[in-house]
């Protein structure tokens, strides 16, 4: 059974012992900090036109009580690639009221020019692991996470992403997110090489949720 990490308060360090506990460390740093207002790190998000018709003061209608992107505040959290990964969570704030996020978002990379970069999307690799989609709940400021992550060019970038369009699942609109503080990058080399794939984590309510399941 793994470890978990301590605290060494003569050091005032934190020793880690795994990669899972670290990812679960900078979850929970990361995010404790967003709560107080520093968040680590924070994208400037746009919202395309809605294709719905609109009702209620300008809020699309809809009947399943679905999240949809004028509901919703995007923010990211790097990860860090000490590991050999290359990562972020998105954090999805609800700012308008109850709605429901399901199953796990669309996110298609572009690089600075706006061209598509061409990674293949899985929902699981050894960075994320499996988890079980289901619906995510939210009230006005509460937040829903999908973890990103990638494995590391060991041949160079070839096309680095700069904004990420992230789709809601069944809803119309987009989120847009700035995510060069990331290295999300096509590589140089082989087309079916470990750093030409990028995984997506279903919607969790639970950030700690997003760590690796620990083996024994």
């Amino acid at each position: 059974m793994a470890e978990p990490f301590f605290v060494d308060k003569r050091l005032n360090q934190v020793a880690v012992s795994n990669r899972a506990d670290r990812l679960a460390l900078v979850l929970i740093t990361s995010l404790a900090l967003a709560a107080c207002g520093h968040a680590s790190s924070s994208t400037s998000v746009t919202r395309q036109p809605l294709a719905s018709h609109a009702t209620d003061g300008g809020r699309p209608s809809r009947t399943s009580h679905e999240c949809v992107p004028a509901d919703l505040t995007l923010t990211t959290l790097p990860i860090s690639p000490e590991t050999g990964e290359h990562g972020l969570v998105l954090v999805f704030r609800d700012d308008a009221g109850p709605c429901v996020l399901k199953g796990t978002p669309s996110v298609r990379l572009r690089d600075r020019t706006g061209a598509m970069v061409p990674l293949v999307v899985r929902n699981t690799d050894s960075y994320v692991r499996a988890i079980p989609s289901r619906a995510v709940p939210l009230t006005a400021g509460r937040r829903a996470f999908v973890l990103v992550a990638k494995y590391r060019c060991d041949m160079g970038d070839a096309q680095v992403a700069a904004v990420a369009d992230v789709h809601l699942d069944r809803t119309p609109g987009t989120l847009t997110a700035d995510v060069r503080s990331v290295d999300l990058a096509r590589c140089v080399g082989s087309r079916h090489g470990p750093g030409q794939t990028i995984a997506v984590s279903p919607f969790v309510a639970n950030p700690q949720e997003l760590a690796p399941k620990q083996p024994g």
